[in-house]
Order: structure tokens, then sequence, then C-alpha cells
């Protein structure tokens, strides 16, 4: 599941039917679901100078994407992709006052928009929309933060804020 996108969606309908013919499959998905719920602490690793390490970026997105289209295909609870949206939130206006934390948020924000723009239209979403109140609450906020402000934050993630507002809120 670490390899590239195109590769996840591969990887998930494999694995889903390996599920089928042995449940304890799933034993695999759930000892790797911390790792997405705390996506933040794996995805943005810099090196001793300072350079973000696009390897490990790239493996740790394609292991995002693969979870996300987990939840699409109902292999695991719902609760646990909201706690995660939480979670980059949480994260999102913890470090948005920090200096140098700009690319940070923008990546974390970015895995935001990646799981609601797959989900958007998926039975896990439409048929859960009131879980994602506190989520639509957090989005908004952030877009309507004043980019002079805070130290962190930067017009791409406010315009990406507005972006899901306008492209993926149920009216």
């Amino acid at each position: 599941i670490y390899n590239n996108v195109f590769y996840t969606k591969i990887y998930n309908n494999l694995l889903l039917s390996l599920i089928k013919i042995d449940n304890h499959f799933t034993i695999l998905i759930n000892e790797n679901l911390d790792k997405f719920i705390n996506i933040h602490n794996f995805i943005y690793i810099k090196d001793e100078d300072n350079i973000k390490d696009s390897k490990n970026y790239d493996k740790y997105y394609c292991f995002f994407i693969f979870y996300i289209n987990l939840f699409i295909n109902n292999q695991l609870e719902i609760d646990y992709l909201i706690k995660t949206l939480n979670k980059l939130h949480e994260i999102i206006f913890q470090n948005i006052n920090e200096e140098g934390k700009t690319e940070f948020i923008e990546i974390l924000n970015s895995l935001i928009l990646n799981i609601i723009s797959n989900i958007y239209n998926a039975p896990v979403f439409l048929n859960n929309i009131n879980l994602f109140d506190e989520f639509y609450l957090n989005v908004e906020k952030i877009k309507k933060l004043k980019k002079n402000n805070f130290k962190s934050l930067s017009n791409k993630t406010i315009f990406s804020n507005m972006d899901i507002i306008d492209k993926y809120k149920l009216k």
C-alpha cells in the first residue's frame, strides 16, 4: 500500500477479496488504523538539513488514500474517519500561530481535502452527514481566518477551505 496512488485501489480491491475469503485479513487493517488517525506524525518529516522527505510523504500519502478507500468500502467504522478529520483540524489550530509551520499546515489541510473529496458522494458520507457537523464548523472557522493574523496561515489553506464549503457541503 506504500507505492503509488494508482495501486492503492488495486490493493484495496485485493484486500477486500481476501477478507471475503478469510476475515482474519481485517487484522491488517486494524493494526495500522492508529497510523491513519495520527498521520500527521508520519507524513511530514524533515531530515537533519530541514528538507522535507518526499519519499516518506509519498509513502504515507498512498497509505492514507488506501485507508480512505477502506472507509468508502465500509471496511472501517465512520467514527475513525471523523476522529481523523477532527484530529487534523486540532493539529492545524495548534500550529497555525507558530513560525515556520505553513507547509505542515498546508499538507494537513490537503489531507482533509482528500478525505472529503473522495468520500463526498459515497454512501459512507451521505448516510452519516450529521456526523460531519464539527468538521464543517472547523472548515468555516479556517475559511474566515485572516492570513495576516497568523504566523503559519497561507492563502492556499484559506482558499482550500473555501473550496470545501463551495464544492463539498450539502446544501
